[in-house]
């Protein structure tokens, strides 16, 4: 597999990483070490912010409360959310260190790009799960040559925790199977076959600088230990960024796909959700369309669509947009529930705002945005939440990190 250390990698997979990268101090100061106490304090001070953050809840007759959710709750970033329908499986695009610095000192040193050799070290928050393969240890002033020879890699895996029931935590993460080494891999999802299979798909970087859509059909666990991944339809993955992919089953060979679509290369301009169905179980795939309902798709960020069908038989898509100003949570209904052949007919005068932000209560740090909404079958709620510290920390340790919530249906 190819060795990948380009700083532009960043810049293609986590959605909430493109929506927010204003949000990091990105002042350009050199890297230093810092002290022992100077990163108790740091820690002292996020363990203030998480506990003192409260997402706006907007749909209180329909959700309880918003809670932090606890073991999968790290100094990592817990990017990329997805839960199985059952609620026992939780996934995430995790990252043990803050990408926000690592894209600081790339534009305050961009002599270095492509072959950028940062001092990721500095910034570990979160455990690195066993297996991974990040090379954390390169100081930055370590010579070009040993950059390009794979040094200082930062990139992306699939973490993994579960439970035995969904009145159990989650267990701790662990590095998911279909993990690749030195490559960004993430935005993770599933459909149950109704046989005991598994159509597992997710996205990752490629050598050409780009997100593809990658696959296994007919798993035999939401983790397996052996498997051979493919390339998703080429009707979908093309020379644009796809990417969070969500699978959705709704017939015995239906299939609906939603993805990201960011509509220019190396991740700028417009991001999009477009769909494509299969009446085939996945054989063939019609073109992908933008999807075009009079209000989504209509601001610059509309992004991480997912489906969901509540006990009336209602179809609903939850989608993360910035119309309001940050990233939030929005929902949607289907116009007549015939999704697979009118999937553009959304009721425009249903849309809501699910989950919004709210400033910490101390006044140490602000919740910059809520997003990726992904629900069970029963209807919670699992998203995620990014906090930054105030301006005024000066800190060289991390300041934005990306926790994984849930609002409890009622």
């Amino acid at each position: 597999m190819k060795m990948i250390n380009n700083f532009s990698r960043l810049t293609l997979f986590s959605p909430l990483f493109l929506l927010l990268i204003s949000c990091e101090n990105t002042s350009g100061e050199s890297p230093q070490i810092t002290s022992p106490q100077s990163a108790a304090e740091s820690r002292e001070t996020w363990n203030s912010i998480k506990s003192n953050a409260a997402p706006s809840l907007q749909v209180t007759s329909g959700f309880t409360s918003p809670t932090r959710l606890a073991n999968v709750s790290t100094l990592a970033w817990e990017d990329g959310l997805y839960v199985s329908d059952d609620g026992l499986h939780l996934f995430a695009f995790y990252a043990p260190f803050s990408l926000f610095k690592f894209q600081a000192y790339v534009s305050k040193y961009p002599y270095r790009s492509p072959n950028v050799c940062a001092p990721i070290a500095d910034y570990i928050r979160g455990p690195i799960l066993d297996g991974s393969d990040f090379e954390l240890e390169a100081p930055y002033d370590l010579p070009d040559s040993i950059c390009n020879n794979g040094n200082g890699i930062v990139h992306s895996e699939i973490a993994h925790a579960s439970r035995a029931s969904v009145k159990d935590d989650f267990s701790s993460w662990s590095r998911h199977e279909l993990s690749n080494d030195f490559v960004y891999d993430g935005g993770f999802s599933s459909s149950d076959n109704g046989d005991g299979t598994y159509n597992l798909i997710y996205s990752q970087s490629s050598s050409s600088d780009q997100n593809d859509i990658y696959w296994v059909r007919n798993a035999t666990s939401l983790n397996p230990s052996s498997a051979t991944p493919v390339l998703f339809s080429k009707a979908i993955n093309t020379k644009m960024q796809e990417d969070n992919p969500h699978l959705e089953r709704i017939g015995s060979n239906e299939l609906i796909l939603l993805f990201d679509n960011h509509h220019e290369q190396n991740g700028s301009g417009d991001t999009h959700i477009s769909y494509s169905t299969s009446t085939n179980n996945g054989e063939t795939w019609r073109a992908p369309k933008i999807i075009e309902s009079g209000t989504i798709n209509d601001y610059k960020e509309d992004i991480t669509g997912h489906l969901y069908e509540d006990e009336s038989n209602n179809w609903w898509l939850y989608f993360v947009s910035n119309r309001a100003g940050k990233v939030e949570i929005w929902r949607i209904q289907h116009t007549n529930n015939q999704i697979l052949r009118d999937f553009d007919n959304w009721n425009t005068g249903s849309l809501e705002k699910v989950i919004g932000v709210k400033n910490v209560a101390r006044e140490n740090g602000t919740v910059e945005g809520v997003g990726e909404p992904s629900l069970t079958s029963n209807g919670d709620l699992h998203f995620a939440v990014i906090y930054c510290k105030n301006p005024s920390d000066k800190s060289k340790y991390d300041g934005c990190d990306i926790d994984p919530w849930v609002a409890k249906k009622k």
